[in-house]
């Protein structure tokens, strides 16, 4: 017991030794600059601690952008990041600046700041892009010179030397250098068939298929996939891949002229609780699933037995249970997607991870098999969008 007193006073004479800027954080990270606070028994120590806050809160700030323009980060992507920010960590060692720094009690005690010179977006290569586009990166302390820059970037990845329509998509000034993203639709070029195959009638309500139509000479039979970590567009042998932007296009609001599904409210609050009403106008089986905004699949109830026609809550009043509006990323808005099933026979879905006892789920990304049951199957659709607390 005297060891353990012993060393809670020598702990807290520590704690009491410490710079009041030191202990109460004064100095705030924001926008593009960047503090770390770092403590030891050498200068040396200090300033090393310091040096890992720093590039830890440029690896979050990476990440965020990247986990905001995709549905999911892969291993070979989520590897590559990594990369980028450990070079650019090791890259501006030599430029954190000290900002404060005391000895206190044989300890020291330094505060180091770093203004980040290169935005997020840049670092990532992540900017969203138009459908059919190639995106070139480019960065100078001149305007012009930073877009033949990017152009360059999109050459090496065409093959070309000049290209018409180049769209500036996203460009950012930061201290004195400029920072640019263009984009080049580079239409794959395809024969039509004389007979194409029908398109998915819940792919084809997606502005982005109606896009694709509208920019290609077919109105070709598209699919969905999710492969190693990301969601692409099939059309024959090409395969697009999406954004997330790009796969919330397919959340669109539908009904059917045997049932739909409603909530009393199209937008919630963080938080904030829901019932959902099924009305349908024959008898049946309904089968309901929720697709999260990253293409990601729960099985909330399968096969319900409709035996009469009319409308019934979901979950029900009686069980005390309710959904409960949620953020798929903190701190930013999310979008999902409900879409139910009705067929006269009972249906094998054991393939989906069901969700029922939990009513929120990780699930599975199988946004596509839901998408190939629509092509047999009656089926409606609700969005529903969560607005931070």
């Amino acid at each position: 017991m005297l060891k353990i007193f012993l060393y809670v006073s020598l702990l807290s004479s520590f704690l009491l030794a410490s710079p009041n800027w030191y202990t109460t954080q004064t100095y705030k990270s924001h926008n593009q600059t960047y503090y770390g606070y770092g403590e030891g028994s050498t200068q040396k120590e200090a300033r090393s601690q310091a040096s890992v806050e720093i590039s830890e809160q440029i690896k979050v700030d990476v990440r965020s952008n990247f986990t905001a323009h995709t549905s999911q980060e892969n291993s070979d992507t989520k590897h590559s990041v990594d990369n980028r920010v450990v070079s650019s960590s090791t890259a501006i060692l030599k430029e954190m600046k000290v900002v404060q720094k005391s000895k206190e009690a044989s300890r020291y005690y330094v505060v180091l700041e770093y203004i980040y010179t290169t935005p997020a977006w840049y670092e990532s290569r992540l900017v969203e892009s138009p459908l059919f586009a190639k995106v070139g990166y480019g960065s100078s302390d001149n305007y012009a010179t930073a877009i033949e820059d990017a152009k360059k970037d999109l050459y090496s990845q065409l093959g070309v030397t000049k290209l018409a329509s180049i769209k500036p998509i996203k460009s950012e000034k930061i201290a004195e250098n400029y920072f640019i993203a263009i984009s080049f639709q580079n239409l794959p070029i395809l024969t039509c068939k004389e007979k194409i195959l029908k398109q998915n009638t819940f792919l084809a309500k997606s502005s982005l298929v109606q896009e694709a139509n509208r920019l290609t000479s077919c109105e070709f039979a598209y699919q969905l996939h999710y492969i190693n970590g990301s969601w692409y567009l099939q059309y024959e042998t090409i395969l697009e891949k999406l954004s997330s932007q790009d796969l919330n296009t397919f959340f669109v609001n539908t009904s059917s002229a045997t049932f739909g599904i409603k909530s009393q409210k199209k937008t919630y609050t963080e938080g904030e609780g829901f019932l959902l009403q099924i009305t349908s106008k024959k008898k049946g089986y309904i089968s309901l699933f929720n697709v999260y905004e990253n293409g990601k699949v729960g099985l909330i109830f399968d096969n319900k037995k409709i035996e009469e026609e009319g409308s019934f809550i979901f979950p029900s009043k009686k069980s005390g249970q309710e959904f409960v509006a949620t953020l798929n990323v903190p701190n930013s808005p999310t979008i999902d997607l409900y879409i139910a099933f009705y067929t006269e026979n009972k249906m094998e879905l054991s393939y989906f991870e069901n969700q029922s006892d939990r009513l929120v789920s990780s699930g599975e990304y199988k946004f596509d098999s839901l998408i190939k049951l629509s092509e047999y199957t009656d089926f409606a659709t609700l969005v529903l969008r969560t607005k931070v607390q």
